[in-house]
Parts: C-alpha cells; structure tokens; sequence
C-alpha cells in the first residue's frame, strides 16, 4: 500500500539579478541600511555555522547585533547615512563595498538569510546623476513543492523517482526565476 506525501522545496534565496553588481558599482554611497529580525537566533545560528566551517563568516555588525541580543530586542536596525553625498564624498567607498561583499556571502545561508528583512543601499551611479538609485540587496524566498507515492514499508529510497520529481519541479518554475 502506497501513501503520497508532498516533498517541499525551499529555495531560502534568490538575488534579483545584478544587484550586488550594481550596488559595488556605484560611484557615491549616501546611506546604508540594516534590519535583523531576531537577533539572539542570527548570534545562535552564526555560530552554528561557524564551529563547522573552515573559513569562519565574517560579520561587520556583530557588536551592534550582540548589543540587541543582550537588549532582548526583537529587531535590530543599523543605519548609517550621509545627508549631502554628492557633496561631502559619500560614505567611505572602502569600507562599504567589502561590507557588501560580506553581506553576499553570509546570506548564501537559508538559516542568517531568515533573520535578515531588509538590506539596502542608496547611492548615485555617476557623479553626474541627479536621483539617487536605492538597492535592496536581499533575495526573495520561493518554494516549490512535488508529490511521491511512498511504500508502507519504507524499503526503497527511490532515488530516481525523487530526482526525476525535483526535475519537473525545476523544469516547471525555471522559466519564472529565469528573468527575475
């Protein structure tokens, strides 16, 4: 006797195209935005992840985030902004764009991707650009989802039925995660 159980894909991020690059391609950073949801769970899960990785992630606001946690907050939010960039330089392009390149990696892992709502940077694009461009770097979440028939006695692992089912999944959404 076979049960059919749904099998859930969880794809925890996916990076709208070319916003990092266009993010580390602006000339003038005027402000840059952070908002973690959950601190004491993002401290918990990084540390997690770090006991088993080689390369440790490295995490700029850690202070700020240990801060919130010890606050027993339920939000942290990290802001820095310069009201006039285009006059004043902006804010440090040095220290910005390795933050960014932090943050790309870290949110790689669905379990710190979960506690991050929002991330943002504003800036201009060239030094002749009169509207500031505002990026939000976090990825949407997107599921999926596929039935299999399953044996009572649990004696098969179905290998194949399984790779050919998360296939049709792939084969079904591509198209819609193709051009976002």
């Amino acid at each position: 006797m076979n049960k059919e159980y749904t099998f859930n894909i969880h794809f925890s991020t996916i990076f709208r195209k070319d916003e990092y690059r266009r993010a580390l391609d602006m000339d003038k950073y005027k402000g840059f935005k952070m908002k973690v949801y959950q601190p004491q769970k993002l401290l918990k899960e990084l540390k997690t992840i770090n006991s088993s990785l080689e390369d440790k992630i490295d995490f700029d606001f850690m202070p700020e985030i240990e801060n919130a946690a010890k606050l027993n907050s339920e939000y942290a939010q990290i802001e820095y902004t310069v009201q006039y960039a285009k006059k004043k330089a902006g804010l440090y392009k040095d220290k910005i764009e390795p933050m960014i390149r932090k943050i790309g990696q870290m949110l790689k892992f669905g379990q710190l991707r979960d506690n991050i709502q929002e991330i943002e940077i504003c800036g201009y694009n060239t030094e002749y650009a009169s509207s500031q461009v505002a990026i939000d770097l976090v990825g949407d979440v997107y599921s999926g989802s596929f039935q299999l028939n399953i044996p009572r006695l649990n004696n098969s692992l179905q290998i194949t039925e399984r790779v050919r089912a998360i296939k049709g999944v792939f084969e079904k959404e591509f198209s819609i995660l193709e051009n976002y």
